[in-house]
């Protein structure tokens, strides 16, 4: 079944290498990557922007919080506050040119409790990336990346589907890469893959694989469009099932200087087999004998095995724009994907926003409110609200003052798939202090007429 997924990353490779030579520049020339198209993101400029220095680095930092959690085990019966301390030491190092970024971190969450014992840990999370991005031409840009994720907090690894679950060790290792090759000053070919290994509680959860490619034409100074096809394939314990097709095509429109909206979907195709000893989940809310204990959830189908192939629509809306004094992001579609206890795909459709913004030359000011609506195997169905915010006051271009509150709500199923509706409730506010060796680059300063028709 990895098959397909594999032999597409190959050919995604093979393009790489082959646009490398093509576009191959002589040794000592000095040529700048071409500018992003409209939505498109800067490796390097991100990362300058961002404060990331330039030539060799090492950054250590270090953050000392002190939180109250109102729900510490995600209980919906009885739930249980505590306040805790957490220490966060982290580093991270890298090299930055005109045309090659690299950057390692590592960082991990120390907590103590005051009342409660089992969530004491001294690595409640901890985490490790490797990324690197470069330009071997005008027209190419190859990035890579690899990760490990380690925490007792599974919920805070499923960003696509947002659902909440109760505490457990999970741990996520991931890769993915990417091509970003210009085929002409208007157009952009982009290919992506990505693996994902999720284990909950020293058990396999799931294998992700997705390969994407698309082509990205733009037809005036404002507007664009978009075709591509994307293939996932997923594999559960002691069950594999056959890859999704996703043909995909899409418009864009740069309503602004700093503001760009696009809109892309199409049809996906999913064939599942369904017969004798393959777990299905099951309505808890459905009509039984009185004499029977309800359904837990997952359960043989009885009948001969078949192929079910249906026929679904996925899409996506973003909108970005370059506030005065910040940045503002929207995004709003329906796709694939997994999360940690549910042994299978779920379907999932966010609306997720994203506000940061500098009132002050040393005040920044963060909001990101998300609403999620997940699917598994069109029988249950679980909602999720969950808003952040966050306040961070720079004493210094070195240390900083932040204070967060948090606060998800999810009615539905969790990861046990238990009988039921559930209502889960919590509530978390953290001060801390951040110590760190990067100085903080100065927030931007209000657009201009003029300089907004530079960009």
């Amino acid at each position: 079944m990895t098959t397909h997924v594999l032999r597409l990353a190959r050919r995604a490779l093979a393009l790489a290498a082959m646009a490398a030579i093509a576009t191959g520049s002589p040794a000592g020339a000095q040529q700048q990557p071409l500018p992003p198209l409209p939505g498109e993101r800067d490796p390097l400029a991100d990362a300058a922007a961002e404060g990331v220095p330039a030539g060799f680095y090492f950054e250590p930092e270090i953050t000392i919080g002190q939180y109250f959690d109102d729900n510490v085990f995600l209980s919906d019966e009885n739930p249980q506050s505590d306040a805790f301390l957490r220490v966060s030491p982290g580093i991270e190092t890298g090299y930055r040119s005109q045309r090659t970024l690299v950057i390692a971190r590592y960082g991990l969450d120390g907590e103590r409790y005051r009342r409660h014992d089992e969530p004491r840990d001294v690595t409640a999370r901890q985490q490790a990336t490797f990324d690197i991005s470069g330009f071997p031409s005008q027209r190419l840009t190859l990035s890579a990346g690899a990760g490990y994720y380690e925490t007792t907090t599974p919920s805070e690894l499923n960003l696509t589907s947002g659902l909440v679950t109760g505490r457990a060790p999970a741990e996520r290792i991931q890769a993915q890469g990417q091509l970003h090759y210009r085929t002409s000053p208007n157009g952009r070919l982009r290919g992506e893959y990505l693996i994902a290994r999720d284990r909950l509680d020293g058990e396999l959860n799931s294998i992700t694989q997705q390969a994407m490619a698309e082509y990205r034409h733009q037809l005036t100074a404002r507007t664009f469009v978009s075709a591509g096809y994307v293939i996932r394939d997923f594999h559960f314990e002691n069950r594999s099932l056959r890859p999704s097709h996703v043909v995909m095509g899409g418009i864009g429109y740069r309503v602004s200087p700093g503001a760009v909206f696009s809109v892309r979907g199409g049809p996906r195709m999913f064939e599942d087999v369904i017969g004798p000893g393959v777990p299905v989940p099951q309505n808890p809310d459905a009509p039984g004998d009185p004499g029977s204990p309800p359904p837990t959830g997952l359960g043989p189908v009885t009948g001969e095995r078949r192929i079910e192939r249906t026929f679904t629509p996925e899409w996506n809306a973003e909108f970005s724009s370059t506030l005065p004094r910040g940045t503002f992001d929207l995004a709003f579609g329906r796709t694939q994907t997994t999360a940690f206890g549910v042994p299978t795909i779920i379907d999932t459709t966010g609306v997720t926003a994203s506000l940061l913004y500098h009132p002050a030359s040393r005040v920044d000011l963060r909001l990101s409110p998300g609403f999620y609506r997940d699917e598994i195997a069109d029988t249950l169905e679980t909602r999720t609200f969950r808003v952040g915010a966050g306040l961070t006051f720079w004493i210094t271009p070195h240390v900083a003052l932040d204070g967060q509150y948090v606060y998800s709500h999810q009615r539905g199923l969790p990861e046990s798939l238990q009988t039921g509706l559930l209502r889960i409730r919590q509530s978390v506010v953290s001060v801390g202090l951040r110590l760190s060796a990067r100085r903080r680059p100065n927030p931007p300063e209000p657009l201009t007429p003029h300089a907004q028709e530079r960009r």
